[in-house]
């Protein structure tokens, strides 16, 4: 890619205002986020996996204190559940996949009905029921490697071993539910090797992100005098805002390569 279609894809950029954009997915992300781990949670205690300390102790420090919060919320709302509940449930973790589905219309300059109102949330509700699929086969996966690696004979070895499955079958996911993303926030016909390269963005920058804050947080850490306990809500907002920032960076680029590019 030339220099012209660079600051071309940058202009582009701009023009979808990129950060608006990913700031009000971060808001939606969050009035989302308690519902979506509730699921989470539901899902894995369908085959009987705990979701816990072992999970929060692999994010960086800073990160921590929130997620134990985080995922204590959802365990406890599991407790007393009613239909009501359930309902407030799907209703409220289905506000950022509408926002997203929304978003697209001005991502790829299209407009489409079925993007908004009622028929926006009834499709919400259908992408929402394919996200508890994905979090009932990583459910799955995660019990049958429980099983798997509990055979292997200890040692540092098997550690390695471990440690590079997860990282492999975590990637692996994450790359497919980006894919389904874009797939789901595309209001018009796009090829699969835009999708791909859209959604390999977009995992490349929520990767970086997230090693580059880990890293921050390791070695510098918040200022805890400044912060207090805010500290690692702080720390969970930077994530969340790399995060929807790498989305719609992915989607966006979806657009300027079938738009500007031959793919």
């Amino acid at each position: 890619m030339d220099k012209n279609k660079k600051s071309s894809f940058f202009a582009v950029i701009r023009e979808k205002r990129v950060t608006t954009v990913a700031g009000a997915w971060v808001y939606f992300f969050l009035s989302s986020l308690i519902p979506l781990l509730f699921l989470l949670v539901t899902a894995f205690g369908v085959f009987g996996v705990k979701i816990g300390s072992d999970l929060v102790s692999r994010l960086p420090e800073g990160l921590r204190e929130g997620g134990t919060l985080l995922l204590n919320t959802a365990n406890n709302a599991q407790q007393g559940v009613t239909v009501l509940f359930v309902f407030t449930v799907l209703f409220s973790s289905s506000a950022l996949l509408a926002q997203m589905r929304k978003d697209g219309n001005c991502i790829y300059g299209v407009y489409s009905k079925s993007r908004r109102g009622v028929m926006n949330r009834a499709w919400a509700f259908m992408a929402l029921t394919v996200l508890f699929a994905v979090f009932l086969f990583v459910a799955l996966v995660v019990a049958f490697g429980e099983k798997l690696f509990v055979l292997l004979p200890s040692g540092r070895g098997k550690r390695v071993l471990i440690a590079l499955s997860v990282g492999v079958a975590f990637t692996a996911i994450s790359y497919g539910v980006i894919i389904l993303l874009n797939k789901y926030i595309c209001p018009v016909k796009i090829s699969k090797s835009t999708i791909c390269l859209a959604s390999l963005l977009s995992l490349g920058i929520i990767f970086l992100g997230t090693l580059g804050l880990g890293l921050y947080l390791s070695f510098f850490g918040l200022n805890n005098a400044f912060y207090g306990s805010l500290a690692g809500i702080v720390a969970f907002l930077l994530w969340s805002y790399i995060t929807m920032t790498g989305l719609v960076v992915g989607a966006v680029f979806g657009y300027y390569l079938q738009n500007y590019q031959k793919t």
